[in-house]
């Protein structure tokens, strides 16, 4: 049916000619006209909607990027804090978490090998540190293990430069000191406070928001870096159920030097610049001076 009735517009399109074309004329003359009586949906129509599904797509790889980052990041500190062996339940429940999001395993042992200090290809990781003033005048210190130094730094310094943020000695305004976020189990934070006291090198105790939704407030103390480890085992020898998330040696501000943000356009780009600092694998740890 359809092509009888093209074959009458054919004819009907011939004789609706303009007179005296030649033969070559006619015929791009007739094809042009047909092609304004086409049924076919728009090409734009087409256009746009891979446009979208390209656009979505995009968005949720970016999304899958952060989340990896963030697991992967997870499966490091984990490593630096028991180990790599089975036996490091922290390391484990991160590991559990990677492959239900769906991470690649190749991707998972380039993270346990990071914790370690070594790239996914077996080369030492160099240890890299970016101090900076950012938005809202919030000191910064950007600590980074990488295999690529320059490469590593040109990254950074690209997102500093992106959200506002200037290159600029920080790290007076901060005390290197011990670190250990832990669970307090069945415990109490004063039953907490108390033990941590008695434990020489302890120096400061805090509670902090837990590190994942639902889970327990979780506690923050600060140490003599020297003595970061005794105390991490005294806490764990004292009390019953506290589990060690984290023990590092880190940078924390000094008292006086802490400062608000309140301008919300400040804050915005604060967040921003972190979240972009993040996630880059390189980066390991973002210290601030924020109440």
């Amino acid at each position: 049916m359809q092509s009888i009735s093209r074959l009458m517009l054919w004819h009907r399109l011939r004789s609706l000619s303009p007179i005296g074309l030649t033969t070559p004329q006619l015929l791009v003359h007739t094809r042009t006209c047909m092609a304004f009586f086409s049924s076919s949906s728009l090409l734009q129509s087409g256009h746009n909607r891979w446009s979208k599904i390209r656009h979505d797509k995009g968005r949720n790889d970016a999304n899958k990027g952060v989340e990896f980052s963030r697991l992967s990041q997870d499966i490091c500190t984990a490593v630096k804090g028991g180990g790599p062996g089975p036996d490091n339940l922290r390391l484990s429940a991160a590991l559990v978490a990677a492959k239900k999001a769906g991470m690649s395993k190749e991707k998972m042992e380039a993270a346990v090998k990071r914790g370690q200090g070594v790239s996914a290809s077996g080369a030492a990781l160099e240890s890299v540190q970016i101090e900076c003033m950012g938005p809202g005048s919030v000191a910064m210190i950007i600590e980074c293990q990488t295999d690529n130094k320059l490469g590593c730094l040109a990254r950074v310094k690209l997102i500093l430069r992106k959200y506002g943020a200037t290159v600029t000695p920080t790290s007076y305004l901060f005390t290197r000191r011990g670190i250990i976020r832990l669970s307090t189990g069945d415990n109490s934070y004063d039953t907490l406070l108390e033990s941590s006291i008695e434990i020489d090198g302890t120096e400061d105790i805090n509670e902090i928001e837990p590190e994942e939704k639902g889970s327990k407030v979780g506690v923050e103390v600060t140490t003599d870096p020297a003595k970061t480890v005794a105390v991490a085992d005294g806490l764990k020898s004292r009390l019953s159920g506290v589990e060690i998330l984290r023990s590092s040696i880190g940078w924390v501000p000094n008292g006086e030097t802490l400062v608000s943000v309140d301008d919300e356009k400040a804050s915005e780009g604060l967040i921003k610049l972190i979240n972009a600092l993040e996630e880059m694998s390189d980066v390991s740890e973002v210290y601030t001076n924020i109440k």
